[in-house]
């Protein structure tokens, strides 16, 4: 039974990781390096023990380094953050807040955590990778569009309460209209890999890289014919990642990694290739 699951459990289980990975090189760039070998680790325990309570859920780094760091949070926030909300399940008080508290007052911290995130994804790269940036935010509002239109759909009754997303409403959606649903789910799912590729794609571009684009590429190509990304099915009541190929996007990627392999190869000078690869992507001198 739980392979029937592995659709759900495997890219998650790798989504908490390179979300890990990506709050400790947030930090970095916000002057505060931690080991990513004993942080994972702690993470991975975290994990494991909360599995033995019963929670489905991986626990990750906490989101937002810079925004806390700004508002003057240490590790104590993180401390009174876990006893508090340890005090709140032991207790059962879950069901009180939420009925007297409405869930927008305490969306404001996270507001702010993403405006400090997203003006950190600007000014912690060199200036001439900013369209990278735009780029890998083209997933995500892929995901997210994608949410709003099955909280729509749910809203307004379609399907069945057993299966919302039936069949005929797919192909509604994806096949009339403008609405383009079927690149819309396509992006959603391992939208947080694309955004990498996507965002990877980019810099090889600007930086006329052309041997890691084509790595890139062949990545991508990859990664949709194993199902991580593109690839989605209807599943009991949602829209999900699918473990097959998505044929389309495959042939997509590998098409552009021939033409760029032809540029490459057939008509690019080495001379007009950059003698040097790139500084690093915190090294604001090396902006242009």
């Amino acid at each position: 039974e739980m392979l029937s699951y592995a659709a759900v459990i495997l890219p998650l289980g790798l989504i908490n990781v390179i979300g890990s990975m990506q709050v400790i090189e947030s930090a970095s760039a916000a002057g505060d390096d931690f080991a990513p070998k004993e942080t994972l680790l702690v993470n991975g325990i975290g994990t494991v023990m909360t599995s033995f309570l019963g929670s489905p859920f991986p626990t990750t780094l906490y989101i937002g380094h810079l925004g806390m760091k700004q508002i003057g949070a240490r590790a104590g926030y993180s401390l009174m953050n876990g006893a508090f909300m340890a005090l709140l399940c032991l207790t059962g008080s879950f069901g009180i807040l939420a009925q007297y508290i409405p869930i927008e007052a305490g969306m404001a911290i996270l507001i702010w955590v993403g405006f400090t995130i997203g003006a950190q994804a600007f000014q912690a790269v060199p200036h001439r990778h900013a369209p990278a940036v735009i780029a890998g935010l083209i997933p995500g509002i892929g995901a997210f569009t994608a949410l709003i239109i099955k909280r729509v759909l749910g809203s307004v009754g379609y399907g069945t309460e057993a299966q919302p997303y039936s069949n005929e409403v797919f192909t509604l959606m994806t096949e009339k209209g403008n609405l383009f649903a079927q690149g819309v789910f396509a992006l959603e799912q391992g939208w947080l890999y694309c955004s990498i590729i996507f965002t990877s794609l980019m810099v090889a571009i600007i930086d006329k890289r052309f041997t890691a684009l084509m790595a890139w590429l062949a990545a991508a190509a990859a990664m949709a014919a194993a199902g991580i990304i593109h690839s989605f099915m209807i599943f009991d009541q949602d829209i999900t990642t699918k473990l097959g190929p998505a044929w389309q996007w495959v042939f997509g990627y590998l098409v552009a990694l021939a033409l760029l392999a032809f540029v490459r190869f057939c008509l690019v000078k080495r001379s007009d290739l950059p003698q040097k690869a790139p500084g690093p992507a915190f090294n604001r001198s090396s902006d242009s």
